[in-house]
């Protein structure tokens, strides 16, 4: 029976980056990395922990391709940066900004309805 207890660890956070992460409404594969960075980082009393894409896909049980992807995005929002070959969260949620999505080109076809 799992039986956790914070004297076996713990990662502290602060409750206004939680509630910006909630806030934010990340899903899936966002969450995950996220979750492996807070895990790595403030579980260890860290700012920054060593990463590789490999590694975070592997721990969490997930394609490295879509970690690669994911991760990536979650660098241009911000979200996460790198330093020294480490990687972290920026705190200051306030620059955490989703890139925008080139809109799609629609074809319309005109089509005679006589």
């Amino acid at each position: 029976m799992a039986s956790p207890q914070v004297e076996n660890g713990y990662a502290p956070i602060a409750n206004e980056l939680l509630d910006a992460i909630i806030m934010f409404g990340f899903k899936g594969t966002h969450l995950l990395i996220l979750l492996w960075v807070i895990r790595r980082t403030f579980g260890w009393s860290r700012k920054t922990a060593e990463f590789s894409w490999h590694r975070i896909a592997e721990e969490v049980g997930m394609d490295h391709g879509g970690i690669v992807r994911q991760g990536n995005m979650l660098l241009k929002a911000k979200v996460l940066v790198v330093s020294n070959g480490q990687l972290g969260i920026q705190k200051n949620h306030e620059l955490w900004k989703w890139p925008k999505r080139p809109e799609k080109k629609t074809r319309f076809r005109v089509v005679d309805v006589n």
